[in-house]
């Protein structure tokens, strides 16, 4: 649940705490269906408890988990800096791990377009 709860938030504040520096109708015109989903959950975030937010990462010490994702973007901007083929061969290589693991990812894409077009999943 720390991971759950952890992540989800805090990605969702810290989008729409860099999304704010825009103009944000603008975005979302011009945003693909992609886009618009993740947009609508960090505006999702905000609208909620964020007393709640707030206390979870901070009593559930979810510090570790959110400081390793950052590592992990860190790294992952630097190989795509400096070896953009690498990276697209990780991709593909957790593609297939994620298979196995019996992860539909073609209907996780369909879920994904039919949530944007506000479709039952």
């Amino acid at each position: 649940m720390r991971i759950i709860l952890s992540l989800t938030h805090f990605i969702g504040i810290s989008l729409i705490q860099e999304l704010s520096k825009y103009e944000l109708e603008r975005l979302e015109e011009l945003g693909d269906p992609t886009f618009n989903l993740i947009f609508t959950f960090a505006i999702a975030i905000i609208a909620g408890n964020l007393e709640l937010y707030i206390s979870l990462q901070r009593y559930l010490r979810v510090h570790e988990i959110v400081e390793k994702l950052i590592n992990e973007e860190i790294s992952l901007i630097k190989r795509i800096k400096q070896e953009p083929c690498k990276v697209i061969q990780d991709l593909l290589k957790l593609r297939e791990e994620l298979v196995k693991r019996g992860i539909n990812l073609d209907e996780a894409y369909k879920r994904m377009y039919r949530l944007f077009e506000g479709e039952p999943s």
